[in-house]
């Protein structure tokens, strides 16, 4: 007797990249054995982690096993070389069978996990690996008449059952059209306009789940599709829903209350109600005043407070809505002078637009054939951070002589165009942060929050001018009643000759007493952290948000000062015991004297230089947040590339090490002493610059 089942495919995770430079485009066969039974799922496009949450109903027998097979579309397209066996083949990235065993112990127990085989019809297949979930749900024994012809009734289900999922897909886009269409009667947008704003509508959402998560029902597991949208999958049924199952949708509109400001409810043409945000444009079938219940919960609200602030999470979210604001096509090409590297910067970066800078960067430095996989673009910031913020060139200047961090110099005016300028650095600081890149400089902290749009308040102060922040705690913490004889004016020195900056108009005859002082202190920190830089600081947020637009990343609010510090500077402390934990060999082993007196090397070496080493290497003196666990490979993707350590023993002892910075790979000779190894390394590091093509 047959028995209807329906098998849930939902994703595989940690598939083998064969080919170098793409990622495969994964989908997956389902045959059952014998009863003429397939189907295929969709293609997910450049992905080793794919999801597909797609459900097929089959009718199975007693004996009968199922095979699921993944292969990459972009290898099967491909049959102008090769016969079609052979396209499979090379297709192949692995399968999962399942016999009548597995089939029962898997039916009604949720998600499974099952590891990718090679497979008897592909015994010599290379790079397999992965994994690939599922679920598998007993639906019941199908009618008498489809048990009497079950090979042409099961094709006739199956076509029955695609037709009516194509039928609720229609409805389901022609009601989301409907109401889109309703709500650009008042002011239509572009198609691309509308993707944005929905794409935000669904991250912000998404915050919302992330801020309740913990409190989601056993059987219920959070998921999220390719482009950030948030959707729920019930492990003990396999079926997913977009509504949270945690917020109630069965409330009594009137006691809700009024809709927000700007919002106005409306119904479709099949009468289903979706609700319209005048001000943003947008439509949704989200009741807006279930969200705000229950972003408001006492509940929700002690939850956001215990949670931890888990960064490495939150740039995942950012640069997941990064990710959505970059074109799919097209390069942004940078060819750039060694020798004048600002000007020759600051002129082809300046007569871009904004979203011609937001595509993929490939930079090459003039005269060099070096090919740009994320190194050349790495030194390229790292050189140029160096000049831009250098003192000397008059835009910047360090906030004190005993710490290097540097705050906008007010008499940068000296240059005519200095506002210029400083919208550039702001155009290169965006840059780095969309490319995931780094600076090589720091900021004082003020500096950064004054980017993010936030005010400065007095222990800003702290990190920037001890002894002022120390001065204004002890007038705020002590009367001063006859002590103090200040006014609200400030004296400062411009150019060797000192002026007088009255905090509020005519503040020379307002003495401070101990009803205005807080006044006073708001007001001195203000002019402190501002003095003279409001044009700049303008400048400055102006290039950093043409690159990264408030308005179309909301999840950047999320940062703070110190946050956004890390995210453009990166670790500048180099762990040497991280670094070794954390390297690759390559055609040599720990115990291989070379790699012995590598390690030993680095450890004598001075920080300056093991920082002058890391940079010869991947091509910045900067490391990620998690430190060298994450170091990024070719043209800054996710994906981390390892520091890699590599033996050449045909390389003759007199060659200098050779550096991958793309690869994040260092080739060593096989050096003869740990004494020539170092000379070797140190001349490389200190005396070579420049890109090859091997």
């Amino acid at each position: 007797m047959a028995v209807k089942i329906r098998l849930t495919i939902l994703s595989a995770k940690n598939l083998w990249k064969k080919d170098f430079f793409k990622y495969p485009d994964p989908l997956v066969r389902v045959a059952v054995d014998g009863s003429g039974q397939e189907s295929t799922t969709a293609c997910v496009k450049g992905s080793l982690d794919p999801q597909w949450n797609e459900y097929f109903d089959f009718y199975i027998r007693t004996g009968d096993s199922i095979s699921l097979t993944v292969y990459n579309q972009r290898k099967l397209t491909k049959k102008s070389r090769c016969d079609i066996n052979e396209s499979m083949r090379s297709a192949f990235l692995g399968c999962v069978l399942l016999d009548p065993q597995r089939i029962a112990e898997a039916q009604n127990q949720g998600c499974q996990k099952f590891d990718l085989v090679k497979g008897a019809d592909n015994p010599e297949a290379d790079g397999v690996r992965g994994c690939l979930l599922i679920s598998i749900e007993t639906r019941g024994q199908p009618p008498q008449q489809q048990q009497q012809q079950p090979a042409q009734d099961n094709f006739g289900h199956r076509q029955q059952s695609r037709r009516s999922s194509h039928r609720h897909h229609r409805q389901h886009r022609h009601e989301a059209s409907a109401a889109s269409a309703v709500a650009g009667t008042a002011d239509p947008l572009s198609s691309s306009e509308n993707q944005q704003r929905r794409h935000q509508s669904y991250l912000s959402r998404c915050q919302l789940h992330l801020s309740v998560q913990s409190d989601a029902p056993d059987e219920w597991q959070q998921c999220q599709t390719p482009q950030g949208q948030v959707y729920f999958l019930n492990r003990s049924t396999g079926l997913t829903t977009w509504q949270d199952p945690r917020v109630s949708t069965v409330v009594d509109s009137a006691a809700l209350g009024p809709l927000p400001e700007g919002w106005e409810e409306r119904r479709t043409a099949t009468g289903k109600p979706y609700f319209v945000n005048h001000a943003a444009r947008t439509s949704q079938f989200a009741d807006p005043r279930l969200l705000q219940r229950q972003q408001k919960s006492p509940q929700v609200k002690k939850q956001q407070q215990q949670q931890p602030r888990d960064l490495v999470q939150k740039m995942r979210v950012l640069r997941e809505a990064i990710k959505a604001l970059q074109p799919d096509q097209g390069h942004c090409r940078l060819e750039i002078s060694r020798g004048d590297i600002l000007e020759d910067s600051y002129r082809q970066v300046m007569r871009l637009r904004p979203k011609d800078l937001r595509r993929r960067l490939l930079v090459k430095f003039r005269g060099e054939e070096g090919l740009d996989y994320g190194g050349v673009a790495r030194e390229w910031f790292y050189l140029l951070s160096q000049q831009m913020l250098n003192p000397a060139y008059g835009l910047f200047q360090y906030a004190r002589d005993d710490v290097y961090l540097l705050q906008i110099n007010p008499d940068s005016g000296v240059n005519s165009d200095h506002l210029t300028y400083f919208h550039f650095v702001g155009r290169i600081m965006g840059l780095a942060l969309f490319h995931h890149h780094y600076l090589d400089g720091g900021f004082t902290l003020p500096l950064y929050k004054q980017l993010l749009g936030r005010p400065v308040s007095l222990p800003d102060l702290e990190s920037v001018d001890p002894m002022l922040y120390n001065s204004l705690c002890w007038i705020l913490n002590n009367d001063i009643t006859g002590v103090l004889e200040h006014t609200f004016s400030v004296e400062h020195q411009s150019f060797g000759a000192m002026e007088v900056h009255e905090l509020i108009p005519g503040g020379k005859s307002v003495p401070v007493t101990q009803d205005n002082k807080r006044e006073y202190v708001q007001l001195y920190v203000r002019w402190r952290c501002l003095q003279g830089i409001e044009a700049q600081l303008l400048a400055l947020q102006r290039g950093f948000h043409e690159l990264l637009p408030p308005d179309r990343l909301p999840a950047l609010r999320d940062f703070d000062e110190r946050e956004l510090e890390l995210m453009l500077n990166g670790l500048g402390r180099i762990d040497v015991d991280d670094w070794r934990s954390n390297t690759r060999l390559k055609r040599c082993r720990h115990d291989d004297a070379v790699v012995r007196w590598f390690w030993e090397a680095v450890e004598s070496f001075s920080p300056e230089q093991r920082a002058r080493l890391l940079q010869f290497v991947t091509g910045s003196s900067r490391l990620p947040l998690q430190g060298f666990s994450a170091l990024r490979g070719s043209v800054g993707g996710s994906e981390a590339r390892l520091f890699t350590l590599q033996l050449v023993r045909d390389l003759d002892t007199r060659s200098l090490p050779v550096a991958h910075t793309c690869f994040n790979r260092l080739d060593l000779p096989v050096y003869e002493s740990a004494a020539q190894l170092r000379a070797k390394l140190l001349q490389a590091v200190e005396e070579t610059c420049g890109f090859n093509v091997e």
